[in-house]
C-alpha cells in the first residue's frame, strides 16, 4: 500500500500516513487531493491545480509541483478527481459546472449534455483503474452516476453521454476507486454498492457498512477508499479512522473493526 494523504484544517502542508510527516505546499493552502500509487493532484482554495512529481517507490512524496494550467471558466474548481491510466481530471467549479481536463495533451472540456445544465454538481468521482466509472453528488446531496452507452465506442472522448438519478438517498460525501462506490450520509452512516449499473443485478443496491463509535457531538464529513479496498474517513473535529479489506467482505464487521490514527 502506498501513502494515505490527509489536508489538514488550516494548514498550507498535507499530512502522509504512516509517517504522519508534512509535506509543505509553498505558501498555499490544499482545498481537496485526489491520490493513487504514485500519484497526487492537489487543488488549493485558489481553485489552482497542482501535480506531483517524480513519485515512485524510492521517492513516494515526489520531488517537485507541476502547475495545471486553469479552465478559460470564470469559476473557481473546488473539487478534483483523477483516473491515472488516461490521466484525466474530473473537476466542480463554483457554479456547479463538472469540467474534464486531459493531460495529454492539455485540454479542459465543459459537461455541458442536455440535462447537466439542470444539475449543480458539488462533487465528482472518477475511477482510478476504468473512465468509464464517474459518479458524482450535487448541491442538494442528490447522488448521480454517469452514462457512457454512445462514448465507449469514442475512446477519445472521455465525458460519457449523461447524467442518471440513483434516486432513494441523500449524501454528504462520497468516495469511489475501481469499480465500488462508497457515500456518507447524515447521522454518520455509511453505504456501498458497485459502481457498476446492472439493471437485473440485486448487488447493485445499497448495502450498510458498520461504523465506528463516533461521539454523539461529532460527524463524519469525508470518506475515502484506497486501493486495498480500506476505508477511511474523517470527522468534523479531525479524527481519522479506518478499515481493512471493508468493501471485499459480504458479512457486516464489527465497530471494533476500525482503527483510529
Amino acid at each position: 500500500m502506498g501513502l494515505i494523504w490527509f489536508v489538514p484544517k488550516a494548514h498550507k502542508s498535507l499530512i502522509y500516513y504512516p509517517t504522519l510527516e508534512a509535506l509543505k505546499l509553498n505558501k498555499v493552502q490544499a482545498l481537496d487531493i485526489a491520490c493513487a500509487t504514485n500519484e497526487l493532484i492537489v487543488l488549493t482554495d485558489s481553485g489552482v491545480i497542482f501535480r506531483r512529481e517524480g513519485m515512485d517507490a524510492t521517492k513516494p512524496v515526489g520531488t517537485k509541483w507541476m502547475l495545471i494550467k486553469n479552465n478559460k471558466s470564470k469559476s473557481r474548481i473546488t473539487s478534483v478527481s483523477v483516473h491515472t491510466k488516461e490521466s484525466i481530471l474530473w473537476c466542480c467549479d463554483t457554479n456547479g459546472e463538472t469540467w474534464t481536463h486531459t493531460m495529454r495533451p492539455h485540454k479542459w472540456s465543459l459537461i455541458n449534455d442536455y440535462n447537466s445544465h439542470s444539475i449543480e454538481m458539488r462533487k465528482v468521482c472518477v475511477s482510478v483503474t476504468d473512465w468509464t466509472v464517474v459518479w458524482g453528488i450535487d448541491r442538494s446531496g442528490k447522488i448521480f452516476v454517469r452514462t457512457f452507452n454512445k462514448s465507449v465506442d469514442q475512446k477519445q472522448d472521455f465525458r460519457g453521454d449523461e447524467w442518471l438519478l440513483m434516486d432513494g438517498i441523500l449524501a454528504t460525501d462520497i468516495a469511489l476507486y475501481d469499480h465500488t462506490v462508497i457515500i456518507a450520509v447524515e447521522g454518520n452512516q455509511l453505504f456501498r454498492r458497485s459502481a457498476k449499473i446492472r439493471q437485473s443485478d440485486s448487488s447493485n443496491e445499497w448495502q450498510p457498512v458498520v461504523v465506528p463509535d463516533i461521539p454523539p457531538e461529532d460527524s463524519v464529513t469525508s470518506v475515502s477508499v484506497t486501493e486495498n479496498n480500506d476505508i477511511w474517513i474523517m470527522t468534523a473535529t479531525g479524527l481519522v479512522w479506518h478499515t481493512i479489506n471493508q468493501l471485499d467482505r459480504h458479512s457486516v464487521k464489527e465497530e471494533s473493526d476500525w482503527l483510529i490514527i
